[in-house]
């Protein structure tokens, strides 16, 4: 953009904050690292166009710029919900969902729908054909375990007393596990370590300590 069409839209935009055009400025200042300026021109403009998938765009892109991912995240997913052609949007997603590390299962639904918008997308094949291939060789891993008799639900439980529940090991999988076993209360005891873990889920921690609660107190209650 030359300066003197920038100089132009600013002063447009400073006179008519109801512009469709927001997304145009906001994408400029992104683009040469003026994050607070980027984000004040997306909070005027989608305070005025709610629905600008261009705007909401161009948000989540200054989030992911600044790494917070899971605003990044959050936002990318509302916009496909709105359009579920916004390509743009799916490639991105992609790209921060790999970052969080989120579920095989996710990833690969994810790159499917890219494959089917563009059937030669390189980077959607190879990291579909590395998650096959991870998963080809976890089952291959998993038939060669030795098969162990089934034990009682309290001896995991008895397992935990003896292990100190820290940060390393408080994951969603260990709460799934304990979960699965209906060790409800000691789930919650590793949800509250993972509350105060950098990086978490927050949104995700807290459904889960909410279905945990509803088990728990229904547990309780058959007592």
């Amino acid at each position: 953009m030359k300066q003197k069409n920038l100089k132009d839209l600013e002063y447009y935009f400073a006179e008519k904050f109801d512009t469709a055009l927001f997304p145009v400025l906001a994408e400029h200042y992104l683009l040469n690292g003026d994050y607070e300026r980027a984000h004040k021109v997306c909070k005027i403009g989608l305070e005025h166009h709610p629905n600008s998938l261009e705007g909401q765009f161009i948000e989540a892109r200054i989030f992911m710029m600044e790494g917070d991912l899971i605003k990044t995240e959050k936002i990318l997913k509302q916009i496909i919900k709105m359009d579920f052609n916004y390509y743009n949007a799916y490639i991105h997603l992609a790209d921060v969902q790999e970052q969080l590390g989120r579920a095989s299962n996710t990833l690969r639904k994810l790159y499917k729908i890219i494959l089917k918008m563009d059937s030669q997308n390189q980077r959607a094949l190879d990291q579909l054909e590395e998650i096959e291939n991870k998963e080809k060789h976890k089952e291959k891993f998993i038939t060669t375990l030795p098969k162990e008799k089934s034990s009682k639900r309290g001896s995991l439980d008895h397992e935990l007393l003896a292990l100190s529940i820290s940060p390393e090991i408080a994951t969603f999988t260990l709460v799934t596990v304990l979960k699965d076993q209906r060790l409800y209360e000691r789930a919650l005891e590793v949800i509250a370590v993972m509350s105060k873990k950098p990086g978490v889920d927050i949104e995700r921690v807290s459904k889960e300590r909410e279905k945990l609660e509803k088990l728990l107190k229904k547990q309780r209650g058959k007592r």
